[in-house]
């Protein structure tokens, strides 16, 4: 594959965000079996700063951590105690929300070097409830005079 190498140099590499509080959207989602054979939904995460800074993330969610399951769905507004109690990667798709990031040491290569420090999800902030409309008609209010 041929492929312009000057180009290139004009990209700079995703730097590392503070840990903190960050918007998030899902770039990808993809049900898989992890190498030790549970069902997980790997997702790719893209994580934006308030200044426009990004980073991409990984993060997995799986049946053996049920409340993180259950953080995300909190966060993007998916109703996670539907009947069968069933996730897709369809339901992450393009999900919206915030999360708390963090910084994780890199950790050893097997030719004694080590892997570059990387952002990683701390947790999933639940969505906060929205405000009615202004225009809805307010009911059931105690007025104190």
């Amino acid at each position: 594959m041929k492929f312009k190498a000057d180009e290139a140099k004009e990209f700079s590499p995703l730097s590392l965000l503070a840990p903190g509080s960050y918007n998030f959207v899902v770039l990808s989602a993809e049900e898989k079996v992890s190498k030790s054979g549970n069902e997980m939904i790997a997702l790719l995460i893209k994580v934006t700063g308030k200044d426009k800074e990004e980073n991409l993330v990984r993060d997995w969610l799986l049946p053996a951590y049920p409340r993180k399951i259950c953080a995300f769905c909190e966060a993007v507004g998916l109703d996670f105690l539907n009947e069968d109690g069933n996730i897709t990667e369809d339901d992450c798709m393009s999900a919206t929300g915030r999360l708390k990031l963090d910084i994780e040491t890199g950790t050893p290569k097997g030719d004694g070097t080590l892997w570059a420090d990387k952002n990683c999800v701390k947790s999933y902030i639940k969505a906060s409830a929205k405000a009615p409309p202004e225009d809805a008609d307010i009911v059931d209010c105690d007025i104190p005079f």
